[in-house]
């Protein structure tokens, strides 16, 4: 996805997040792994750490299947987000995003090359899983963001009760599909909904690709891993077109992408 981005004439800038990132590679520091990978016993207080941080989350799925009116089922999830300990991952990873597009901006550091090449009026976010969480919590906070898309990232964070101000892009697997519906309630802009139905999770990562044997262990959809490539960077590209360039907005036909489900909701038909 990255290099099919640059590919169109997109800087794309990577985060990674010491200490939660499962490798990270510094310059001075050199490898930085986190606690979970180097301990057993850390990693099974991880472990144990998110059971706990699902148990909610896996019992408001259960009840919004009850319910038809989105609104409720939007206000169910909220319910269960708002406590979460991972409202404040998203913040942290928040302020990673901020401190590095602050860097990428600055007039003060001549190693960054990309400075002149940057159109700096045109920025999007994005972001998968916790990352996708993150992109959307960013949006609301910081007006240098124009676009934001949100990757099957179930949406923690510390500003639900806030409106979308952007155009948003939100793209499920069968595992996330409907669990943000409250943010669509409370979109000022336009909004999009995309639902490979076909997928799992870590299908929106290069796993399909690396280790396609997880498929026999359940963590990867029916969907090969060629066609979940070529779906997704083709949604995301013209949605970044239509929104950073101004292209016309290319609609999908369903006989081409069955696999897709598709909800747009333009705030301006025009």
């Amino acid at each position: 996805l990255m290099e099919h981005l640059a590919s169109h004439g997109y800087v794309i800038v990577s985060i990674s997040h010491p200490y939660e990132s499962l490798r990270v590679n510094l310059p001075k520091a050199g490898t930085v792994l986190p606690e979970f990978i180097t301990s057993m016993k850390k990693f099974q207080e991880a472990m144990a750490w998110i059971e706990k941080t699902s148990a909610p989350i896996l019992t408001a799925k259960d009840s919004m299947r009850n319910v038809q009116n989105k609104e409720d089922r939007g206000q169910i999830m909220l319910r269960a987000i708002e406590n979460s300990e991972m409202n404040m991952t998203v913040s942290e990873w928040e302020k990673d995003n901020r401190f590095v597009l602050d860097q990428l901006m600055s007039s003060i550091s001549d190693e960054l090359t990309f400075q002149n090449i940057m159109d700096t009026s045109r920025i999007g976010i994005m972001g998968m899983s916790i990352g996708g969480a993150t992109a959307t919590e960013f949006s609301k906070a910081d007006d240098r963001i124009k676009a934001a898309i949100n990757i099957d990232g179930l949406q923690y964070g510390k500003r639900n009760e806030e409106a979308l101000h952007v155009p948003f892009m939100m793209i499920y697997s069968k595992d996330g599909m409907g669990a943000n519906e409250f943010l669509q309630s409370k979109s000022q802009a336009d909004y999009h909904e995309y639902t490979i139905r076909k997928a799992r999770h870590a299908d929106f990562t290069d796993m399909a690709f690396i280790w396609p044997i997880m498929r026999m262990y359940g963590q990867l959809g029916d969907i090969p891993a060629e066609r979940m490539n070529l779906i997704t960077n083709k949604i995301i590209l013209n949605f970044w077109d239509a929104y950073l360039k101004n292209e016309p907005f290319q609609n999908f036909d369903k006989q081409d992408y069955p696999e897709l489900e598709i909800t747009v909701q333009f705030k301006n038909p025009d």
